[in-house]
């Protein structure tokens, strides 16, 4: 069907809907076949290639290519996608929908997460800040993490605030 919009009907809007569900299939697929992974994101691809997707979808398309990057081991990557979300969101305007808020909220913590994987604390703890900051309600969640990293990770960030502090007269 998203084969058939796409061939029959090329200036629909509902193009932009049939490469990314067609996207959304190939890494359905990819469980056992990682080639998938590539062919969502050409589909994903495309798109981000069409002016008509919205700025919505094209976070979302942006997110699900760092998902597929993050798949095949490309994690910074997959981090630099999960970012591009999260600056579209905070620095670019985009209504404050329910689903450009879901797509902010997964990449943030898809980011934040990969951070954490390289233990990378400091970076994984301004990532969660911007959730912080953007009032979404993954926020709770956000601060939640915050508070973990820095109870398991103090004496680093002890160091950080010591630094940061140096000079400083009281």
């Amino acid at each position: 069907a998203f084969e058939e919009i796409l061939k029959n009907y090329p200036e629909s809007p509902l193009v932009s809907a049939a490469w990314g569900r067609k996207g959304d299939c190939q890494y359905s697929l990819a469980t056992d076949n990682a080639v998938r992974y590539e062919e969502a994101m050409n589909s994903y691809q495309a798109v981000l290639n069409r002016p008509s997707s919205s700025p919505v979808l094209k976070m979302q398309t942006e997110y699900k290519i760092g998902r597929c990057l993050e798949k095949t081991g490309s994690f910074e990557k997959a981090f630099s996608r999960y970012m591009n979300v999260v600056y579209t969101f905070t620095n670019e305007r985009v209504d404050r929908t329910p689903y450009s808020i879901l797509w902010f909220t997964r990449a943030a913590f898809g980011a934040a997460s990969l951070k954490e994987k390289e233990r990378v604390w400091v970076e994984a703890v301004k990532i969660y800040d911007r959730v912080i900051a953007a009032g979404v309600p993954a926020m709770d969640e956000a601060q939640k993490r915050v508070e973990r990293i820095k109870t398991e990770n103090w004496l680093l960030f002890q160091q950080s605030e010591e630094t940061d502090n140096v000079g400083i007269d009281d």
